[in-house]
């Protein structure tokens, strides 16, 4: 009988980790720092055939790509023997194969990821609040949620290849945040519902509907001033790291508010 493959865990979401049939992979079964980097990006798009130069340009930007060919292949190598170090050296990895000119991390590899895991249960909450089964979705937020253990490939701040995938993976955690606050609502946990709403805008201070939202409840709850002093706060915060000043729809709800025309939830 041929011998399992190991089931891999990834961890994108704060420190980068990847465990062995529950054990962390050691620093030493990477090798170099540039293997651990090529894992990331071909996990990001997990099914995805980059091609060698694609990789080379995303790995070695300010290097020459004809000198770094061998680097690259190396740190192919390198990859698959710290996911599968009985792999013998002619079979292809069962994680990662080539792909026409290039190489991808397979979408059917036994391997669990929590960014996957993360999307999969922000889009069951998404569909279970639309037809408004409140608890459920709840649960399926805080699901999702519970996996963000930090920024998203937060070991990697400068590295350019990782700058739009963590903005990309902020904007979804801020959609978990905000549908959570939501459903809070829905079932009358306005306490609750202001501390998500109170979790986006520390992770995104600019977040203006984050602020529309935290209007919105504060108006529910009965606190008025609260909800005035919300839009202010979101002035400031637009000023301050944007530039800018509020939105139409964003005044119009602090009008609504000051005025008493805004309808009860």
């Amino acid at each position: 009988m041929a011998p399992q493959t190991p089931r891999l865990e990834i961890f994108l979401f704060g420190p980068f980790e990847a465990r062995r049939d529950g054990a962390p992979l050691p620093e030493r079964a990477w090798g170099r720092k540039k293997t651990r980097d090529l894992c990331k990006i071909l996990l990001c798009e997990r099914g995805r055939a980059f091609t060698q130069d694609q990789l080379i340009d995303l790995l070695y930007p300010e290097a020459d790509p004809g000198k770094v060919v061998k680097n690259m292949r190396g740190r192919v190598s390198e990859l698959r023997r710290a996911l599968e170090p009985e792999l013998a050296r002619g079979p292809d990895s069962a994680y990662v194969r080539h792909a026409g000119q290039g190489y991808a991390f397979l979408a059917e590899a036994p391997c669990w990821v929590d960014a996957e895991a993360f999307e999969r249960a922000l889009d069951e909450a998404q569909a279970l609040a639309e037809t408004e089964r409140w608890a459920q979705a709840q649960d399926a937020f805080e699901r999702a949620l519970a996996l963000c253990r930090g920024e998203f490939l937060e070991d990697d701040p400068y590295e350019e290849w990782a700058l739009d995938l963590r903005e990309r993976w902020r904007q979804r955690r801020l959609d978990a945040l905000e549908g959570l606050a939501a459903c809070l609502a829905q079932q009358g946990q306005l306490r609750e519902a202001l501390g998500a709403c109170g979790r986006a805008l520390q992770l995104a201070p600019s977040r203006e509907s984050a602020y529309q939202l935290q209007m919105r409840l504060h108006h529910q709850a009965g606190q008025r001033e609260r909800a005035l002093k919300a839009f202010d706060a979101c002035a400031q915060a637009l000023k301050d790291h944007l530039g800018v000043g509020p939105s139409p729809q964003t005044r119009s709800l602090q009008l609504q508010i000051r005025t008493g025309q805004l309808p009860e939830a």
